[in-house]
């Protein structure tokens, strides 16, 4: 009797275990130990089920959760609108380092945190933006934390409108005529340890300066523009600043800047 009921436990392993394999290569969940890439420091999630739902193509979210970019995405001529739309609050995308591309054409958006009324506590995390007329949209929303993103070749970068308590970090920025840019209605929004170079308009933009921006151990190289009322250490050099009208306010700390005459 206990061959038999040892005969049985196999099958049943086996059978478990065809099936695990089934639902991985048809690309329905992963499971398993997943390192966490916010942070680099190789530690992996505390998330005592880290299960990502897979985005293979442009969509909409409108559910809380974890979801993990399975494959680049966008790229098609003539794509208009948003390829990805995230109107949740409690949603972590993480990219795995793959690309949301787009057409160059006007008024198209790679990622849009977005809703009518808000929404709050969103992560996005390495992910490559790249031909948006836009990168990524932050809209009415809080607690949007922007993690190791590669964007370079937008006309704006990343945009915040009415958006409070967010930040980017560790991310790079390179070839577009505007990295950052935050409007009037924004506030508390912050930039750390982050790579611009050769960013045609401008590294950072502010529509007006409500006190000064944060820009620590930041690299700005060979823009036109760092920002206006903007507080920066680490590298920034080999910057044409000019502002209409002339600006006499920027501290560049461990830095030089070259104002460019009225």
């Amino acid at each position: 009797m206990a061959a038999s009921d040892g005969a049985v436990r196999q099958r049943w392993m086996l059978l478990g275990a065809f099936v695990l394999g089934v639902l991985v290569a048809g690309g329905i969940v992963a499971i398993g130990t997943i390192t966490d890439s916010s942070d680099g420091t190789g530690d992996v999630s505390t998330d005592s089920s880290p299960t990502f739902t897979n985005i293979t193509q442009c969509t909409t979210i409108t559910e809380p959760g974890r979801y993990a970019l399975r494959r680049n995405v966008g790229g098609a001529v003539g794509l208009s609108d948003s390829c990805i739309v995230i109107r949740s609050s409690n949603v972590t995308l993480d990219g795995f380092g793959h690309t949301v591309g787009g057409g160059g054409v006007t008024n198209s958006t790679g990622i849009r945190i977005t809703h009518p009324r808000s929404v709050s506590n969103v992560t996005v995390r390495t992910v490559t933006l790249t031909e948006w007329n836009r990168g990524m949209l932050v809209r009415n929303a809080s607690g949007v934390t922007i993690r190791r993103m590669n964007v370079s070749h937008n006309a704006e970068g990343i945009a915040f409108w009415n958006a409070t308590r967010s930040s980017v970090r560790k991310s790079g920025f390179e070839r577009n005529i505007i990295a950052i840019t935050v409007d009037d209605a924004s506030s508390r929004v912050t930039t750390g340890n982050n790579y611009f170079d050769e960013n045609y308009g401008a590294a950072i933009m502010r529509n007006r300066s409500h006190g000064r921006e944060n820009l620590q151990r930041t690299t700005a190289r060979q823009n036109e523009t760092v920002a206006p009322g903007v507080s920066a250490r680490h590298p920034i050099s080999r910057n044409d600043v000019a502002f209409e009208p002339p600006r006499t306010d920027l501290d560049f700390r461990r830095g030089r800047s070259r104002t460019a005459p009225s």
